[in-house]
């Protein structure tokens, strides 16, 4: 790691020397929208190329996605770097699992893509941990992320309820908006509830706005009947409300107390008024038809169709984890030291059914990797859930910890149970490495809380020459 730091030093100071005579704001701002770009790249992928509206698949989204990377590192550099101490516990696990998964991934071919997602792990992503473990200011970086996902968030609501309202005819019982699939919805939607809570939990001006907004897409992702959204967005509002509790309480609690009552009524409101909008052109149709009884039909499905979905009883594993459980035995079965070329990859569990994916990210990556990456990968896992509970309860002095432990929750619950692994193919994996910004340094667990008043001071901040 001290070899990989010095790189940075002389690869991004050298340049610097050069980006340094650009005005300080015209940097930040590139910077900016390099985050913005990240950010909207999912977006982009599952809305607007799933509505023809634009040509951008997975290998643009991963070559542009790169370069916004690089990009975004370049002119986040605001001073000549220095050496970090990164935290062992989290940076051990995590670079033996990208340096394994890379050295790998040129002894076979791992799948399209998966060969730049771990040269990205160990190469490009640390590089943005280090640059702004050099600059400190975690919460301008978080505020550029939170903000960049609540613009992309109601741009799509407002598009979504305008344009795909909840119908029988075009959709079925589970609702996918405008893309094409309930799960992409659901995943799409825990992002935007991560930044709203963590822009809600900071009480920032026009809380009421993103109250609403939480309250639209929870909406959205009960309609998906994504089994794993949901048990996403239930743990984000628990863990928000007990983190929001403990970092409140102490101070103010009768004031702390109105306030999550308001924003909890805001959010239920806004829920209540988005579901009664979607269904409205299902209504209409239904009083269209001659037959009345096929409207009660279509009622009395969709409640079968949820509590179906969601009953334990009489219903074996495989059943209730929609096959996934054959899947994950396939993989276990054949997992090795060195993993597996998949190049033309099929999982046959039966005659003509056939599967791409483990539906499991651990189980990805040690099939396609090997098994000690995966074994690193998932003790990464761990390691991060442990320091997240730490940092969130116990130390609690960065109020940007949230952020990145709602982000951490959309990503490891979708992780276990659905096609999980791309960062530039599915959100919530690039939304969880954008959000580890501060966790390699170890700042999030600091005892004393030297940085909360960065945003502040950055922003009235002059250039470095």
């Amino acid at each position: 790691m001290n070899l990989l730091q010095n790189i940075y030093i002389l690869v991004f100071n050298t340049v610097f020397k050069l980006t340094k005579h650009i005005n300080y704001t015209i940097r930040e701002w590139i910077a900016k929208l390099c985050v913005f770009g990240l950010s909207s790249l999912f977006f982009v992928l599952m809305i607007l190329t799933r509505q023809g509206i634009t040509d951008i698949h997975v290998k643009g989204c991963t070559e542009g996605g790169i370069f916004l990377l690089i990009l975004l590192c370049i002119f986040s550099v605001n001073k000549p770097l220095k050496k970090v101490k990164w935290n062992k516990w989290i940076t051990y696990p995590y670079f033996t699992a990208a340096v394994y998964m890379t050295i790998m991934s040129f002894d076979q071919n791992p799948g399209e893509f998966y060969q730049s997602y771990a040269i990205m792990m160990l190469l490009i992503l640390p590089a943005l941990y280090f640059i702004w473990g050099n600059r400190k200011d975690y919460l301008t970086y978080y505020d550029w992320f939170a903000k960049s996902l609540i613009i992309l968030g109601l741009l799509s609501a407002v598009a979504t309820i305008m344009f795909a309202p909840f119908s029988e005819k075009n959709v079925g019982l589970r609702y996918i908006g405008l893309t094409d699939n309930p799960n992409i919805l659901g995943m799409i939607s825990i992002s935007v509830t991560a930044a709203s809570l963590y822009m809600i939990f900071l009480k920032r001006p026009f809380y009421v706005v993103y109250s609403i907004l939480t309250g639209v897409y929870a909406t959205f992702i009960w309609l998906t009947m994504s089994r794993a959204a949901i048990a996403v967005l239930v743990i984000q509002l628990l863990a928000w409300l007990i983190i929001f509790v403990r970092t409140y309480f102490p101070k103010e609690k009768i004031r702390s107390m109105a306030f999550v009552a308001l924003t909890m009524v805001i959010m239920i409101a806004s829920a209540f008024l988005t579901n009664i909008v979607l269904q409205k052109n299902i209504v209409a149709e239904a009083k269209t038809e001659i037959v009345m009884s096929e409207t009660y039909q279509i009622a009395d499905s969709e409640v079968d169709a949820v509590k179906n979905r969601f009953d334990f009883s009489n219903k074996s594993l495989e059943e209730f984890t929609s096959g996934r459980t054959d899947i994950w035995k396939w993989y276990i079965d054949k997992i090795s030291w060195r993993g597996h070329d998949c190049t033309n990859h099929e999982v046959e569990i039966a005659p003509g059914v056939i599967y791409h994916n483990a539906h499991n990210t651990v189980l990805e990556i040690s099939y396609r990797f090997g098994w000690p990456a995966g074994a690193a990968y998932a003790f990464f896992m761990i390691v991060m859930v442990v320091a997240l509970i730490i940092g969130g309860l116990i130390c609690a002095n960065r109020k940007y910890t949230i952020f990145i432990i709602l982000l951490t929750i959309a990503y490891f619950i979708e992780a276990m149970f659905d096609v999980m692994t791309i960062p530039f193919e599915r959100g919530p994996v690039l939304m969880f490495y954008m959000a580890l910004i501060g966790v390699f340094e170890g700042d999030f667990l600091a005892k004393k809380d030297k940085n909360e008043e960065s945003l502040t001071q950055a922003r009235g901040r002059h250039e470095i020459s």
